[in-house]
C-alpha cells in the first residue's frame, strides 16, 4: 500500500473513533439523565439530543456530559431554518429557543435533511401544544 492510502486509512479511522467516544459519552449522559428519574417517551437526536418526557411534561437537552432539563412552558418557539450553499444545496436545522437563563437557544443540525428538519418541528410542536400548562 501506498503511504497515502495508509494516511487515509489512519484519518478514517480516528473520525470514526472520535464519533463513537462522543455517542458513547452522550450516551452515558443519557442514563445519569434517566437515573435521576427523567423518563425518556421519545427523542431527537442530531449534533445533540433531545428526550421528552411525556409523564411529567418536561424536555432534557443532553450534550455529551451534560444535560439541562426544561418544562414544555419554557419551549417558546421552534423554527426551520435553511441555509443555502454552493450548488443550489440547503442545510437544514430546527432552531429551539427558550425561556431560560442558561438556555436561550439552540439547533438540532439535519445538515441536507429539509424533509427531517419540517417532521421534527411539527413533532416537537405537537409536543409542546400537549403539555403547556393551560392559559
Amino acid at each position: 500500500m501506498s503511504n497515502t492510502l495508509w494516511v487515509l486509512l489512519v484519518v478514517v479511522i480516528m473520525v470514526a473513533g472520535l464519533v463513537w467516544f462522543q455517542k458513547t459519552r452522550m450516551d452515558r449522559t443519557l442514563q445519569a439523565l434517566v437515573a435521576s428519574g427523567f423518563e425518556v417517551s421519545r427523542q431527537w437526536r442530531a449534533n445533540l439530543l433531545v428526550v421528552a418526557d411525556d409523564h411529567s411534561g418536561r424536555l432534557a437537552l443532553v450534550w455529551p456530559n451534560r444535560y439541562q432539563v426544561l418544562s414544555a412552558d419554557q419551549l417558546m418557539e421552534v423554527a426551520v431554518r435553511d441555509q443555502e450553499m454552493e450548488g443550489a444545496r440547503h442545510r437544514y436545522s430546527v432552531q429551539l429557543r427558550f425561556d431560560h437563563p442558561e438556555v436561550r437557544e439552540v439547533g438540532l443540525a439535519l445538515h441536507q435533511r429539509g424533509d427531517r428538519a419540517q417532521q421534527w418541528a411539527r413533532e416537537l410542536l405537537a409536543w409542546r401544544d400537549r403539555h403547556r400548562a393551560p392559559r
